[in-house]
């Protein structure tokens, strides 16, 4: 299924979670779970209205105590199982993930009724081959959150001093980190009046391997 297919499906599954009378596919397929929950994170990451475009990241702190913020989601791959959004080389998160790269990142549809939990391994690119591409096909306007001389979350007096003096392109780009998530397992649950459905998808054996998929109770 190429990824403008899997975009114009997943419109398709947002509408038809809004009012039809009768129940998806993905309401009894395992299979179909699956390929709706792909089909979902291509539109996101190339839709700006779609539900999924945004989702929120969970991690664990140097404390031990959880954190959850929200990001947008950038690219998703159905062959490679994967998922990647950007992020701030000062952000507490890449810390985070140099500790322990394992979290979990949420969506949730609500024309779709659906909601989906990917566990993930995240792998941080900062300064290589990976980012140079991304940074160099970026517009101005997305450079100017790298552009802040002050890093995300510390202390400042004054709201507007982070806007005063920004830094140059290539200061701008050592700030720039791109998040590659491998999912690792997807939790799926489908709200609909008819009766709730939940599934979990495992990716254990790699993308190379057929996934493990069983419902679960709702």
């Amino acid at each position: 299924m190429t990824d403008a297919t899997t975009v114009d499906d997943a419109a398709k599954i947002t509408e038809l979670g809004r009012s039809a009378p009768t129940v998806p596919a993905h309401y009894s397929d395992l299979s179909a779970v699956e390929s709706t929950a792909w089909a979902l994170l291509v539109r996101g990451a190339n839709a700006r209205k779609s539900a999924f475009h945004q989702a929120t990241v969970a991690t664990v702190n140097a404390a031990g105590l959880p954190e959850a913020r929200t990001v947008v989601l950038r690219a998703a791959n159905a062959p490679t199982r994967s998922l990647r959004f950007h992020t701030d080389i000062r952000s507490g998160k890449v810390a985070e993930f140099a500790a322990s790269p394992s979290c979990v990142i949420h969506f949730y549809d609500h024309g779709a009724k659906i909601q989906l939990r990917v566990r993930a391994h995240a792998h941080v690119h900062h300064k290589d081959d990976v980012t140079a591409p991304i940074w160099q096909q970026m517009r101005d306007m997305s450079k100017v959150c790298y552009r802040q001389p002050i890093g995300p979350g510390e202390p400042i007096e004054d709201p507007t001093i982070a806007e005063t003096s920004l830094l140059g392109d290539d200061e701008a780009f050592a700030n720039f980190v791109v998040v590659k998530l491998e999912a690792r397992a997807m939790e799926w649950l489908y709200l609909a009046a008819a009766g709730h459905r939940r599934a979990e998808i495992s990716y254990a054996g790699g993308p190379q391997e057929p996934p493990t998929m069983r419902w679960l109770a709702p």
